[in-house]
């Protein structure tokens, strides 16, 4: 049952990093797409609704996932950091200058997807190593 749940943290963690990435490459590609996106037919790309869905969805799997994991091996210090990434996020969505969304949107996910990193890495090493 252990390695079931030891899993799934991986799993929640890698789904984290992943998401973080994807809303990264949104927020820094969009704007060198803007010009070509029309002629593809993908204007929703640059929709402010993908920004935020990508935020909702990233939201439960990076609160979960540091959790779950802080409570295995008893760091905090990376979820608060995870967390203050989550937050800068939500200020990025919801910043009315496009230079701000992006500024904090980046500085936002990096922080996550370093959190994840780290909690990913603490939850690989033995149990006797953590503490």
């Amino acid at each position: 049952m252990k390695t079931f749940f030891r899993k799934s943290k991986h799993l929640l963690d890698i789904s984290a990093i992943s998401l973080s990435v994807v809303c990264l490459l949104h927020c820094i590609a969009l704007p060198l797409l803007i010009a070509v996106l029309p002629l593809w037919g993908m204007q929703f790309i640059g929709d402010e609704r993908v920004h935020a869905g990508l935020l909702f969805a990233a939201l439960p799997v990076s609160v979960i996932g540091l959790w779950l994991g802080a409570r295995c091996h008893r760091h905090r210090w990376f979820m608060l950091t995870g967390f203050a990434g989550l937050a800068l996020m939500m200020l990025g969505v919801t910043a009315s200058a496009e230079v701000l969304e992006h500024t904090l949107t980046v500085a936002g996910v990096l922080l996550v997807v370093i959190a994840h990193f780290l909690n990913w890495r603490l939850l690989r090493m033995p149990a006797s190593g953590l503490e």
